[in-house]
């Protein structure tokens, strides 16, 4: 009989795309966006929220035996987990399509995504108050 390990398991962290910052390299994230564009030649997406954005490497999660109609729709709402890395050399500019407007992105940081859910019915504004509301209890209950 196989034994069991009893080690803790790894959990995200909640956090929104505009607080995704270098001090967060190697950490597991869960975070939540929109899909601006993917690249079918690297498998790299951008998730955006506002006027904010990520770089996402979906190679560790994509099935090539499973449909993925999420990954042709613009726009689609899409939760991601994965952990941060910050690349040597930065990915090339994205080319945005005509109708998005522009966004920032660190193009060091790529989120190596193991898990990618559509979530077409998630209110992303109610998800990023959730985040903040959640680390605002937290910090009072450290310093509390």
């Amino acid at each position: 009989m196989p034994a069991h390990s009893k080690q803790p398991i790894d959990t995200a962290t909640l956090c929104g795309i505009s607080s995704i910052i270098p001090e967060h390299v190697s950490q597991k994230l869960r975070v939540a966006g929109r899909l601006l564009v993917y690249d079918r030649d690297t498998a790299v997406m951008l998730l955006a929220d506002g006027a904010s954005a990520v770089l996402v490497d979906l190679t560790l999660c994509l099935d090539p035996f499973k449909p993925t109609p999420w990954l042709k729709e613009s726009n689609t709402i899409l939760i991601v987990i994965g952990s941060l890395d910050e690349v040597e050399q930065p990915y090339p500019p994205v080319v945005l399509p005509l109708h998005a407007r522009p966004v920032e992105v660190d193009l060091q940081l790529v989120l190596r995504a193991l898990s990618v859910r559509e979530a077409p019915h998630l209110d992303l504004q109610l998800w990023n108050k959730a985040i903040t509301l959640r680390e605002r209890a937290s910090a009072e209950k450290k310093n509390g």
